[in-house]
C-alpha cells in the first residue's frame, strides 16, 4: 500500500539516498530540469526553502518536489535534520545556540555554499532537448564538440560519428565561434568547461542568450564535479552534465536522451 506523502517543511534538511545518487548517474532521467537542480543541491545542510529559491520554485512547489522525492526514495532526512528535530522537541526548555538566527535561514547561507563547493560527486544526467523527434529536413545531424584534450576529442568524434552525427570540433574561443557560425546550426554541442582561453559556463550562457542558438541542446562534459559546478551548469541551461571520466555507454545514452536515437540508415 502506498504511504501518504510526508509533510515537508521549508526548514527541513535532506540528504541524497542511495537511490537519489543513482538517479544523478542516470543519463536518461525522467526528472524535470528543476527537479534535477533541486536534487543536485540536496546536501544535508541546506534547507528546502533555500534550495527552492535557488532553483526558482515557489515555496509550495518546492515542498511538493521534496515530498515527491521522499515518496520515490530519492532523499532521506539528513543527520543534521534529525538532530534539529530533536532540538525542536526540547526547545521549550533548552535555549539552543542562536536558534532564532537559524529560524531566519542563516544556516542556508555560506555554510551551504561551502558544502556545495567541497563535496565532489559523479554525475551523468541528461534531459530531452527541444530537437528530440524533429529530424532535420535533409542530411545528417551535426554536433560541435568543444574539447582541448586530443585523446578525449578523438574518442568523442568516433562515438558521435557512429551515432549519425557530422562532427565539428573546437579547442578554443575562436574555433568555438567558427563552429557555431558554420551552417547548419549544430543539433548538439558537447562542451568542456575548462578551456585554454574560454570558460565553458560563459560559452553556455552566451549560447542560451542568442536568439538563433538558444534552443540548441548542450551537454557539459567536464572534470568539474562539485555540487556547485553541477548546479551552476544546470542553472545556466545545460541539457546534460557528465563528469569525466565518461564511459562510451553513458555518453551515448546521454546523447540519445537529449537528441533522440540515431537516424535509421
Amino acid at each position: 500500500m502506498r504511504l501518504p506523502p510526508r509533510r515537508v517543511d521549508d526548514r527541513d534538511l535532506y540528504s541524497l539516498s542511495g537511490k537519489g545518487r543513482a538517479e544523478l548517474r542516470n543519463a536518461g532521467t525522467s526528472l524535470t530540469p528543476a527537479q534535477v537542480q533541486a536534487l543536485v543541491l540536496t546536501d544535508g545542510r541546506t534547507k528546502v526553502a533555500a534550495i527552492s529559491e535557488r532553483v526558482g520554485l515557489e515555496p509550495e512547489r518546492g515542498r511538493a518536489v521534496f515530498a515527491d522525492f521522499l515518496q520515490r526514495g530519492l532523499v532521506e532526512s539528513s543527520p543534521v535534520d534529525r538532530l534539529q528535530n530533536l532540538d525542536e522537541h526540547f526547545r521549550s526548555r533548552v535555549r539552543l545556540r542562536d536558534a532564532e538566527a537559524e529560524d531566519e535561514g542563516m544556516i542556508d547561507a555560506e555554510p551551504g555554499l561551502v558544502a556545495l563547493a567541497t563535496n565532489g560527486f559523479y554525475v551523468a544526467i541528461a534531459h530531452a532537448g527541444a530537437s528530440v523527434g524533429k529530424a532535420r529536413a535533409a542530411g545528417r545531424r551535426t554536433v560541435l564538440v568543444v574539447e582541448d584534450d586530443a585523446a578525449v576529442l578523438g574518442l568523442l568524434v568516433f562515438l558521435l560519428g557512429k551515432e549519425g552525427f557530422d562532427v565539428r570540433t573546437a579547442v578554443d574561443r575562436d574555433s568555438i565561434l567558427a563552429g557555431l557560425r558554420e551552417a547548419p546550426i549544430p543539433d548538439l554541442v558537447l562542451l568542456d568547461v575548462l578551456l585554454p582561453d574560454a570558460d565553458g559556463y560563459h560559452v553556455l550562457e552566451r549560447i542560451r542568450a542568442h536568439p538563433e542558438l538558444a534552443n540548441v541542446p548542450v551537454i557539459l562534459v567536464t572534470s568539474l564535479a562539485s555540487r556547485h559546478s553541477v548546479a551552476k551548469g544546470l542553472a545556466l541551461g545545460a541539457n546534460g552534465y557528465l563528469t569525466k571520466p565518461v564511459s562510451a555507454g553513458v555518453l551515448v545514452k546521454a546523447v540519445r536522451a537529449v537528441c533522440g536515437p540515431a537516424p535509421a540508415g
